[in-house]
């Protein structure tokens, strides 16, 4: 509040009052866990994320790069909200990418604040069989002695990078001809070779062992068998 007081000659004086009222500018805080962060989808939940308002600002608009991604966003309190929850990414996503969020504040008339952070996603790591029917060839799909196995064709999902694929029989019998190879990318690999002489039926076992950098697991893997059947034998 101001007063204006008049001065001058013995006559009665004057005056004049005001008020200038000052209004806070909004404002927002980040006051709990990390504005970014890296997560796996459908892994484990985030570090809460609170924001606290202050100043002008009473309430909030926030808006997703690449839409919402499945995190829950809670008023805690009347000048308080939370990011929390677990990323589910609509679809899946098979490279790691980034989400930046974006808080604007609403309230008085006065100077808006904003604040953002990024959710960086690292996918899923994960594998698709191209060839179904060969990934245990037994029984009518068991292979002669001596020919070469019907070819095991998968493919590695998810990560960036080159593959890291191991095939390793899972008892002493192996299949020392039998190997697995990538095409140009490292992402399409096939498991192809000859088979043994052998004289009785045998079964070998193997698993199979992916891993991709910029994933979430170590590893993932799938079994099969191969199964090699003699050839007829003339006894003399």
């Amino acid at each position: 509040t101001y007063i204006i007081s008049t001065e001058g000659t013995g006559c009665s004086t004057d005056g004049a009052t005001g008020t200038i009222v000052v209004k806070p500018i909004q404002s927002i805080t980040l006051t709990g866990g990390q504005a970014n962060q890296i997560v796996c989808n459908v892994g484990s939940p985030i570090q809460p994320i609170e924001y606290t308002f202050s100043g002008g600002a009473n309430t909030y608009n926030i808006s997703w790069t690449g839409g919402p991604i499945g995190l829950n966003i809670l008023n805690t309190s009347s000048k308080t909200l939370t990011i929390s929850g677990t990323v589910n990414v609509p679809g899946g996503i098979t490279t790691t990418t980034s989400y930046t969020y974006i808080i604007n504040t609403i309230g008085n008339e006065c100077q808006t604040d904003a604040v953002s952070g990024v959710i960086t996603v690292l996918p899923q790591l994960n594998y698709s069989i191209s060839t179904p029917g060969t990934r245990n060839q037994i029984d009518s799909n068991a292979i002669c002695n001596g020919d070469p196995i019907q070819d095991i064709i998968f493919g590695v999902i998810g990560g960036e990078g080159a593959a890291q694929v191991s095939l390793t029989w899972t008892t002493d019998k192996q299949l020392t001809n039998v190997s697995v190879t990538p095409d140009g990318t490292n992402t399409n690999w096939t498991i192809s070779g000859q088979t043994n002489n052998i004289s009785v039926i045998t079964d070998y076992p193997y698993k199979v062992n992916l891993y991709r950098p910029g994933t979430c697991v170590a590893s993932v893997g799938f079994l099969g068998i191969i199964r090699v059947v003699p050839g007829p034998q003339i006894d003399g």
